[in-house]
């Protein structure tokens, strides 16, 4: 996964100060009677957690799946969350 796609969007958008947030899990477990494997499962998740200042204002965002899309998604939605904040304080 190429994450610098995100920290040069984030950048060009004007967000002054980013952090990108990845992990990976991997799960194997199977069930087996008597030599025999009844049954198996292997499962893989991955989270993805963006922050960001925007005019000095925190924004975040979160997902699942990480690709190009995502990666304007996430700076989209950083912009976006720091813009409602209400509060003057840094």
């Amino acid at each position: 996964m190429n994450f610098n796609k995100f920290f040069e969007l984030a950048k060009s958008k004007g967000i002054e100060e980013c952090q990108l947030t990845v992990s990976k899990s991997t799960s194997l477990s199977f069930e087996a009677y008597h030599g025999e494997i009844e049954s198996f499962n292997s499962h893989s998740s991955l989270g993805v957690i963006a922050k960001g200042l925007v005019n000095g204002k925190f924004g975040t965002a979160a997902c699942d799946v990480y690709n190009n899309k995502k990666a304007e998604w996430l700076v989209q939605e950083i912009i976006n969350n720091a813009k409602v904040i209400e509060d003057d304080d840094p």
